[in-house]
């Protein structure tokens, strides 16, 4: 059940789900571990939020979720304080209350009794048409946990600041826009261990055609296992669509990794290139593929192909059919794992979805997926496949 309504200045959201497996994260600051509980679940947030005048806000947040053996409730209250009209100051203080099943504490080095611990943040920005500046800072306790979100790293605390220019064109020429920015972080955990310090130089160019070029160096010693990496990489990413029909572009980056499994260097190749193409004005067609390489001292680690084809075709403004397909092929050299595993492995996804709006708010989703694995062994074979059905249906009082 979802209820969601604003009345003056106040603004209300709730959620009620059941589910019927509780998957849960254990975050970390150098890592995280997950496990799935084979019980049911029942999770509920509650979200409100106050206008104070134009200018400031105030809210709360509720989440609770819980099954045998096993709750976590997460607070918070947050401020949005736009203190001058370039300035704004955002705060957020959050506190948890967790418990594990016996069984499952034990066996991922959680805490078998109840424990709680709490999550700071804060945020100033200061935005004009030429300057952008802001300052963030964040402190997690070891013993925080928001089930119903997605926080996969604590017991840290860090503090990010960076600026950057933007300048726009005051004439006709190739470009309409520019942005020049730098930014600087500091991560270590509550005990004061260092876990990243650095920073990236970027830029970014738009321009006629809908045209878009940005890059990015990135320099960061990072620290895992009690050892330290020094990590530089470079990004680039690019867009353009010469006419109403076609637009295509890349993302790509290459530079040092850090080989976690065996805690060591190792070098990155990526690069994802796609194309997008209408056929008439109700047909669009979205192809994508990215390839990727980890090198590590003692040679190739693995190679990653992903291919992607989109199909959607919207008939009516109320009846849109979309249809997607992904292929995934990775090709690991064993002679530089320790675990067991695969030398390949290969799977398939394919989507298709039907979609109905009666009127604006009321709409009817019919679909289907099926997904196929494989490996060195056997090709793709089907795994499951599922029917759904979804209505959607909006009441106003």
């Amino acid at each position: 059940m979802k209820l969601t309504g604003k009345e003056g200045a106040n603004t209300l959201g709730m959620v009620v789900a059941r589910d019927e497996l509780t998957n849960l994260l254990f975050p970390g600051s150098e890592g995280s571990d997950a496990t799935t509980l084979e019980r049911q679940s029942t999770a509920t947030i509650l979200r409100y939020k106050r206008d104070l005048g134009s200018r400031y806000t105030v809210g709360a947040l509720y989440t609770d979720r819980f099954a045998q053996d096993y709750y976590n409730r997460m607070f918070s209250l947050d401020l949005d304080l736009r203190i001058t009209p370039a300035d704004q100051i955002q705060l957020q203080f959050m506190g948890s209350r967790t418990r594990y099943p016996q069984s499952t504490a034990a066996e991922f080095e959680q805490d078998d009794k109840v424990f709680s611990d709490g999550y700071f943040a804060f945020e100033w920005d200061h935005n004009t048409r030429s300057h952008n500046y802001w300052l963030d800072n964040d402190e997690v306790g070891e013993n925080f946990r928001a089930d119903l979100g997605f926080i996969r790293m604590v017991d840290y605390r860090d503090v990010e600041g960076g600026y950057y220019y933007t300048s726009t064109a005051n004439e006709d020429t190739w470009w309409n826009r520019y942005l020049l920015g730098i930014d600087l972080s500091y991560y270590e955990n509550r005990d004061g261990k260092l876990l990243s310090r650095g920073g990236n130089i970027w830029g970014v160019i738009t321009g006629l055609k809908q045209s878009y070029l940005q890059f990015q160096i990135s320099n960061y010693l990072s620290a895992y296992s009690e050892k330290e990496f020094d990590i530089t990489r470079l990004y680039l990413n690019g867009r353009l669509r010469p006419n109403d029909k076609i637009a295509f572009g890349f993302s790509a980056s290459v530079g040092d990794v850090i080989d976690y499994a065996n805690v060591q260097y190792g070098e990155n190749i990526y690069f994802h290139p796609w194309l997008d193409f209408y056929i008439g004005k109700h047909l669009m067609v979205d192809i994508s593929h990215t390839i990727e390489q980890n090198q590590v001292p003692a040679g190739r680690l693995y190679t990653a192909n992903i291919s992607s084809l989109s199909i959607v075709f919207q008939l009516t403004h109320r009846l849109f059919i979309r249809s997607i397909a992904q292929y995934r092929l990775y090709d690991f050299n064993l002679e530089n794992y320790t675990d067991d595993r695969d030398s390949e492995s290969e799977s398939m996804v394919t989507q298709f979805l039907f979609s109905y709006k009666v009127k604006p708010q009321t709409v009817l989703f019919l679909g289907y997926n099926d997904a196929y694995s494989g490996n060195q062994d056997y090709h793709l074979t089907q795994s499951d496949r599922t029917f759904f059905m979804k209505i959607g249906y909006v009441l106003s009082l």
